[in-house]
């Protein structure tokens, strides 16, 4: 049965996936407009201290510099959700018909399994 599974994880938990189910996994960074919109809607939320904050916002600096490590970047815009959505279940539709993943194709087309 194929299962679909969605984590949030920084990119020290990517880089340990990758290294256990190399291929298997497709990473996407999903990023604000820019640092601005970001710092604006962790403050709206008013879910962390102020030194939880400045911790966040370094955090993603640093995830920053490893975007090009990730398959795909969403860029989530503001009052776009339904955007970002769509365009990650593109991905994973798009995922599921690569190459790579259609392992028995050609013996599923000469009538094997």
């Amino acid at each position: 049965t194929e299962k679909n599974v969605l984590l949030e994880i920084n990119i020290d938990g990517l880089i340990s996936a990758k290294n256990i189910f190399n291929d298997d996994i497709v990473s996407v960074f999903i990023i604000t407009e820019n640092i601005n919109e970001l710092i604006n809607r962790l403050k709206e939320r008013n879910s962390e201290s102020e030194g939880d904050f400045l911790k966040r916002i370094k955090e993603v600096e640093r995830e920053i510099s490893y975007i090009d490590y990730y398959d795909y970047v969403i860029l989530n815009k503001t009052g776009k959700i339904e955007e970002s959505i769509k365009a990650l279940k593109n991905i994973v539709e798009a995922e599921k018909i690569k190459t790579k993943r259609l392992i028995n194709i050609k013996e599923y087309f000469f009538g094997g399994k």
